[in-house]
């Protein structure tokens, strides 16, 4: 009897890389399609710029992994800033519930995100 059990990931059901952040930082190209914990016992932000050039339907995963609250908040560019949408408002700014707490943030396109998870709106 063979005990060397292995598990086969099936075809395209790969997970998230993880990303490591320890401070305040922009959000970027590399984050996109990623699990990017956030791990500061300070309170810090994540600042979402215009993604020109990025197709809707791009995606990331922010967790709130240390102690501290995450911020999620456009930065102002020629066109305002991007348009955060958490459930049933439109938010330029919005903080995670607390620690382990995750967000997703969905490209619509133009400056709009659609978030979902565990935020309030500020």
């Amino acid at each position: 009897m063979d005990l060397n059990f292995r598990w086969q990931q099936p075809d395209g059901l790969n997970g998230l890389d993880i990303i490591d952040e320890f401070g305040s930082f922009t959000l970027s190209t590399r984050h996109i399609g990623k699990w990017v914990r956030q791990n500061s016992a300070s309170a810090t932000t994540v600042t979402v710029p215009l993604m020109l050039g990025l197709r809707p339907g791009a995606s990331v995963v922010i967790e709130a992994y240390g102690a501290g609250t995450v911020t999620i908040a456009g930065v102002a560019g020629i066109a305002g800033p991007p348009v955060l949408h958490p459930r049933g408002t439109y938010a330029t700014s919005i903080v995670s519930a607390g620690q382990y707490a995750p967000a997703t943030l969905f490209y619509e396109g133009g400056q709009v995100w659609n978030v979902s998870g565990d935020v309030t709106v500020t």
